[in-house]
């Protein structure tokens, strides 16, 4: 979806991607999770281009990762909730961490601990946030695998907590990477969208599906953006050429009266050449006076404006040309649609 500006307030004020945390989605009440890429035009955020997905899909990255047997993962939210999980405990979906988990991981940015899993499991949890999204991944090694035998149990206790922090920390930073980086490479694709240019960044292969995902529909938005372009000026080229061919003046203005267009017959007509005319007040460009009073006649601009309908000139209508001549004046004024 392309949200205009103001849907998204954290991308709109910082101009930088963003991720939210885990919410349900209105219609289908299902947990999803989004990205946010803004599009930048002259420096602004024009748009924001939002992809929504489902929460369970962040897991693939986790499950292409081939963990000992028995060993458990989780990628929590911001706000303490399990945003994916081990398939065997996917049914947690949603539900906050565990109570020593949210403890822990509020005042450290990393670290390992005994834990209760949420299915009731005895193991040893590390985790380490992703900075670039505020998420926590989590590793759970079940405690029989650590503990081993008592003579042994200081020293696995120790060296495995070192290595699964370890672990659990690489494993955080490849994720930041794959998520982070493709990113500030879509927004430069934003930017490229924006100022009508040709999509030709892609995502590393290493690249999350979702960062994927957003640089398909950001080569989609191009592709489409340059069909409707191209259509779009060989329509005005054909309105302009009609307009300047024909033998009546022409002129048109914005709904503020301000001159947008004269073919060379108002041109000739009225004395102003096309580049003078463009923004003027249309007062200006085609000043008019009664023929015996030499009151100055209403504009039917206010009007047509008003009314949306085909209004014509006063009778005994004089032009007053920019050059000091002067000559009778028939017309109409309509709303263009």
């Amino acid at each position: 979806r392309v949200h205009r500006q103001g849907t998204d307030v954290t991308v709109v004020a910082t101009g930088r991607p963003s991720q939210s945390d885990l919410v349900r989605e209105p219609v289908t009440a299902q947990l999803v999770v989004t990205l946010d890429v803004p599009v930048l035009r002259h420096g602004e955020v024009d748009a924001v281009l939002s992809l929504t997905r489902r929460a369970e899909t962040r897991g693939r990255v986790f499950a292409e990762q081939r963990l000992p047997p028995g060993w458990l993962w989780g990628l929590n939210d911001g706000q303490q909730r399990i945003l994916a999980t081990t398939p065997a405990l996917g049914r947690f979906i949603g539900e906050p961490v565990t109570p020593r988990m949210a403890a822990r991981s509020a005042v450290a940015d990393e670290g390992w601990f005994p834990n209760i899993a949420k299915d009731g499991t005895a193991v040893y949890s590390a985790f380490s946030r992703v900075r670039s999204t505020g998420w926590t991944v989590a590793l759970l090694a079940p405690a029989a695998d650590i503990d081993g035998p008592r003579r042994r149990f200081l020293g696995l206790l120790v060296g495995g907590g070192l290595v699964l922090s370890a672990v659990a920390v690489g494993w955080a930073r490849r994720l930041g990477g794959q998520i982070a980086t493709p990113i500030k490479g879509l927004v430069r694709a934003t930017q490229d969208l924006a100022q009508g240019l040709p999509v030709t960044r892609r995502p590393a292969d290493g690249a999350v599906q979702e960062v994927h995902a957003v640089a398909a529909a950001l080569q989609e938005a191009a592709d489409l953006l340059q069909q409707r372009e191209a259509a779009l000026y060989a329509q005005r080229e054909q309105w302009r050429i009609t307009l300047a061919s024909i033998g009546d003046a022409v002129l048109a203005t914005d709904r503020d009266g301000r001159v947008t267009f004269l073919n060379p017959v108002a041109a000739a007509l009225t004395g102003w050449t096309d580049a003078a005319a463009l923004g003027q007040d249309l007062t200006a460009v085609l000043p008019m006076v009664h023929e015996d009073t030499r009151q100055v006649v209403a504009h039917p601009l206010t009007q047509v404006l008003r009314d949306d309908r085909v209004v014509g000139l006063a009778q005994q209508t004089l032009l007053l040309a920019r050059d000091g001549g002067e000559g009778p004046l028939e017309g109409s004024a309509a709303q263009m649609h």
